[in-house]
């Protein structure tokens, strides 16, 4: 599994979601077997659903790709007997995006009204820079660019600490097993409302 999350299905009960290299899994927990049924089948990649994440009332989740496709991202939302898959969420939607933004989605964590996602920077593909982009609803914007191509970020997640500030905290990969932490501080700030944010 890539990704996990616990949601609702159409009979209402909790359900496992499930990322694999074949797509989407929904797995019942509540027999003493467990049953499960792929409801949405992917090309097998080994970054299906990686992390996906629920944001407003909806499963989030992404098309595994290779380091030269942009990502496509799904959001699932169960109403009433139905299971509504919606597509146009992704980075493979509308005009694209630059050569240097291609390539999987790592982690995608949930804040308030922004869902987060790191991408790109894979080891292997030139000028391959890996970026956090936040979506608010009307589509994406840019938050961090690592100066440094070819430096996946593996880990975001949102943290303050004693003073309450709010933070973006993220590990990049500097090497085959060493990475380097860093945050951003006020990642649910609009830039233009005057409040000071350090990016880095």
């Amino acid at each position: 599994p890539q990704g996990v999350a616990v949601y609702p299905d159409i009979d209402g009960e909790d359900k496992l979601y499930v990322g694999t290299n074949e797509g989407l899994y929904i797995v019942d927990t509540s027999p003493s077997t467990w049953t499960y049924q792929l409801i949405m089948p992917m090309s097998n990649s080994p970054h299906n659903g990686r992390r996906m994440t629920i944001h407003e009332g909806s499963l989030w989740f992404a098309q595994g790709v290779d380091n030269d496709s942009p990502a496509p991202i799904y959001k699932l939302t169960v109403q009433g007997n139905s299971r509504v898959i919606e597509s146009g969420f992704g980075l493979s939607y509308g005009d694209g995006v630059p050569d240097d933004m291609l390539g999987p989605i790592r982690w995608m964590v949930s804040s308030g009204d922004q869902l987060f996602i790191s991408i790109g920077g894979q080891e292997g593909a030139d000028d391959r820079y890996a970026r956090i982009l936040a979506w608010n609803g009307k589509g994406w914007h840019s938050m961090y660019k690592n100066p440094t191509e070819n430096q996946a970020i593996d880990w975001i997640d949102i943290g303050s600490g004693d003073d309450g500030t709010p933070r973006l905290h993220y590990s990049m990969r500097t090497g085959t097993s060493t990475c380097d932490a860093e945050f951003l501080e006020q990642p649910l700030v609009n830039p233009r409302s005057g409040v000071s944010i350090k990016r880095a």
